[in-house]
C-alpha cells in the first residue's frame, strides 16, 4: 500500500458492516485515521479494532446520524477529538 491517506482523518457512517466496514478497513490500510459511526455498538467496535490493528487511530461513535441531533453530536465530538 502507498498509504495515500496517511495523516488524514476519514469519517465513515454505517461502518459496522458491509460497505461501510469495507471502506473503513480500506482507508485504514491507506493510512487514514478512522471515525466509525453506526448504531450497532458490538459490530462497530469490531470494525474499530480491525482498523487499529492496521496501525491507525480509530474511534467509535454509536449514533443514528439520520437524526439531526445525533449528527450534530458526532460532528461536535469529532471536532473535539481531531480538531
Amino acid at each position: 500500500m502507498k498509504k495515500r491517506f496517511k495523516g488524514n482523518t476519514v469519517l465513515i457512517t454505517g461502518s459496522a458492516t458491509g460497505l461501510g466496514e469495507a471502506c473503513s478497513l480500506r482507508f485504514s490500510d491507506e493510512g487514514a485515521n478512522i471515525i466509525c459511526v453506526d448504531i450497532n455498538k458490538e459490530e462497530n467496535l469490531k470494525t474499530v479494532d480491525d482498523c487499529r490493528k492496521r496501525g491507525v487511530k480509530a474511534v467509535s461513535f454509536i449514533k443514528d446520524v439520520r437524526d439531526p441531533q445525533g449528527a450534530a453530536e458526532v460532528v461536535s465530538a469529532v471536532i473535539k477529538e481531531f480538531g
